[in-house]
């Protein structure tokens, strides 16, 4: 894919750059804003209906600046039908029938996209960043996903294909109180959590998102890994000053 495909302020090739890879949707890469090779890694996962060449990137580059290099990865999720939209085709990670802590989930679509975000990180690892060094986390659907990717039993159900990332990080997000999340096998490296909600979310409540914490949180402290909660007050269905604030968990991690 060309630059020309993208919008204006994405064309800088100093600040972004596409790429395809293999079956993957495209990617938008954030070259990282502190000089010299990434040595860390984060893959930010957006929310439904989006992709990789909405306002995301910009924003990230603008407030997930950190003094070391990171590169960020930004991938599109697959294009499928989508229940809560009438069933049209949109860039969704997975199908839902409902939003709420009680509806079912699409296993066969969070382990795809699972496999999809588990291929990024071996390209990432392969490039030489360490596995503790790469952190997986988004917005909103994204969020669920990583939430999936780092804790549920993958395919085999075995180890969860996120075990000894070095963080994960949900915005915005939640996963059904039934979720594959809290089941399955837990042993092994467990990546530590940072979750993140408004208290005047209109899409997904924030009730949800603390719930899914509240029932992660000691898993997670079961395994060793900490498990960190924010509530922004009065935010809506946005990402607001999260990701400053998950930069700085990110590179606290990195320190």
């Amino acid at each position: 894919m060309q630059n020309t495909h993208l919008p204006g302020s994405l064309r800088d090739p100093k600040q972004f750059e596409v790429q395809t890879t293999g079956s993957l949707c495209p990617l938008v890469h954030v070259l990282p804003v502190a000089g010299g090779p990434s040595n860390a890694s984060v893959i930010f996962l957006h929310g439904s209906g989006d992709n990789a060449f909405g306002g995301f990137p910009e924003e990230i580059r603008e407030q997930m600046s950190m003094s070391v290099p990171v590169s960020v990865w930004f991938p599109t999720a697959p294009y499928r039908n989508y229940s809560l939209m009438g069933g049209a085709p949109v860039n969704v990670w997975f199908d839902r029938t409902s939003l709420g802590l009680e509806g079912v989930e699409d296993t066969e679509g969070t382990l795809e996209s699972c496999e999809l975000v588990h291929a990024l990180v071996n390209k990432e690892v392969e490039r030489g960043v360490p596995l503790n060094r790469i952190f997986v986390g988004g917005f909103s659907q994204g969020g669920c996903l990583a939430l999936h990717y780092a804790y549920a039993s993958n395919r085999a159900n075995g180890p969860p294909l996120g075990a000894g990332l070095g963080g994960v990080f949900a915005i915005s997000s939640f996963v059904p109180s039934a979720s594959r999340v809290f089941e399955g096998p837990k042993a092994g490296s467990l990546p530590p959590l940072w979750q993140s909600h408004g208290d005047a979310d209109g899409l997904i409540d924030h009730s949800w998102g603390r719930a899914t914490h509240d029932r992660l949180a000691p898993i997670l402290k079961s395994c060793g890994a900490d498990a960190t909660w924010t509530t922004y007050r009065g935010r809506d269905h946005e990402p607001g000053p999260a990701l400053k604030h998950v930069a700085g968990w990110i590179a606290g991690k990195l320190a």
